[in-house]
């Protein structure tokens, strides 16, 4: 709706450092907890990509695997969107992906599609 109807001109997608959902999908990856629950069942099923590809990929650190999820959470939302996609390659929209360090107060880039400045 926000980019069909409203045009905007930019999507963010924002993780966390310490993410507890990203933290719940590691020890349940790891068999260190058992998702039953609804809510974090459905979670961790989509999340749990990332983390095994991060963990293929040598990358264990709860920070680095949000980082990596930021970037498959937009691949897959312009993968899915011909709109979002068009968009983009127009120049009328920009997905930016961050992750906000708590401790820090910061926000850092992880990615962009797009161009931001206009």
């Amino acid at each position: 709706y926000a980019v069909e109807v409203l045009g905007v001109p930019l999507i963010l997608v924002l993780g966390h450092d310490q993410c507890g959902a990203i933290r719940a999908t590691i020890d349940a990856t790891e068999g260190k907890m058992n998702a039953e629950g609804e809510f974090i069942h459905n979670l961790v099923e989509r999340i749990s990509p990332t983390v095994k590809e991060a963990q293929a990929n040598g990358l264990h650190h709860i920070d680095e695997i949000t980082d990596l999820h930021i970037r498959d959470t937009i691949n897959e939302m312009i993968g899915r969107s011909k709109l979002i996609a068009d968009r983009i390659e127009s120049g009328k929209l920009a997905v930016v992906g961050a992750n906000y360090r708590l401790t820090l107060g910061e926000v850092h880039d992880i990615v962009t599609f797009g161009n931001v400045n206009e």
